[in-house]
């Protein structure tokens, strides 16, 4: 009997960092300096965005409750990686690297961020709570997952609760801890240590830079796309028309037909669970444009 089982591999997302500039690519050619970008490690299924300005005052939020400090983040870029969790959740990538994974617990109904090594390589000579300073003694043999022994402790926070996410400073190295219970009673485990620095670069981050340095990528998918649709209408003698939703993705799609077709007909399909403010924009854009809008 054959067998029917299928397995699903998702589509790989690549994204790099252009470590001159300090930009994200697209691609790994820069067409700012023309320099090769550092390919960033992203969790699958790899949907990466740059983060909103809603989302940047929550991470400051976070961070200044958990750690005490957030003027860090000011005037640069954040990319925010969605990967797989119960709800919510983000990997929070600043300057190409991974320092803190985002995500709502629906068991208290908030938002909590875990700090990763990278963050807390950044957070060692910054963090005002939660940091922990150890012995440097403990860095003998493998430490990643033990316990941290009370006499191992130089100093940490008078209170702790279960689930805080630590900074650790352990001599030179960086590492992260979780607040867990042991034997009933709060005890330390190590997450991850690092001997690896983070200086955040002195040369800040801009939209505007940003799309610069991905041009000559975005050209050439703008050109791919535009010959696709050519193709395709050069084939088809059926009415044309385009999905809108009033999202970026099916905006974009928006953009590229007009290019081909500038009064191109549009189709809204109003489901009434769309927010107001959605149906408005679709509308209005419409409107701007001198489109025909089908709302279904």
């Amino acid at each position: 009997m054959q067998d029917r089982k299928r397995s699903f591999s998702p589509g790989t997302s690549e994204i790099f960092w252009c470590r001159k500039c300090n930009l994200p690519l697209l691609s790994e050619d820069c067409s700012l300096c023309h320099s090769t970008g550092w390919r960033i490690p992203l969790s699958p299924p790899g949907d990466v965005r740059l983060c909103s300005r809603r989302g940047r005052d929550l991470l400051r939020e976070l961070f200044l409750q958990n750690w005490g400090v957030e003027d860090f983040l000011d005037d640069r870029l954040i990319l925010l990686n969605k990967i797989a969790g119960t709800d919510r959740r983000d990997q929070v990538i600043l300057e190409g690297r991974h320092i803190a994974t985002l995500w709502f617990d629906i068991t208290v109904d908030r938002h909590r961020l875990d700090l990763e090594i990278a963050g807390a390589a950044l957070l060692k000579e910054r963090a005002k709570k939660n940091l922990v300073v150890c012995d440097d003694t403990i860095l003998k043999g493998h430490i990643k997952g033990k316990w941290l022994a009370g006499d191992q402790i130089v100093s940490q926070p008078p209170s702790l609760e279960e689930g805080d996410s630590l900074v650790l400073r352990i001599g030179k190295f960086s590492g992260v801890g979780i607040v867990r219970r042991k034997y009933e009673a709060q005890a330390i485990r190590i997450k991850d240590v690092t001997q690896r620095d983070f200086v955040l670069s002195d040369r800040p981050t801009t939209l505007k830079d940003t799309i610069l340095a991905n041009e000559e990528h975005l050209k050439r998918l703008e050109r791919e796309a535009i010959a696709g649709l050519r193709d395709y209408l050069s084939r088809s003698r059926l009415p044309v028309n385009i999905s809108f939703s009033g999202g970026k993705d099916s905006l974009a799609s928006l953009i590229l037909a007009r290019k081909l077709m500038p009064r191109i007909e549009v189709l809204f399909i109003n489901t009434g669970l769309e927010f107001p403010e959605t149906v408005e924009y679709v509308q209005k854009l419409c409107s701007d444009h001198k489109l025909r809008l089908h709302e279904i």
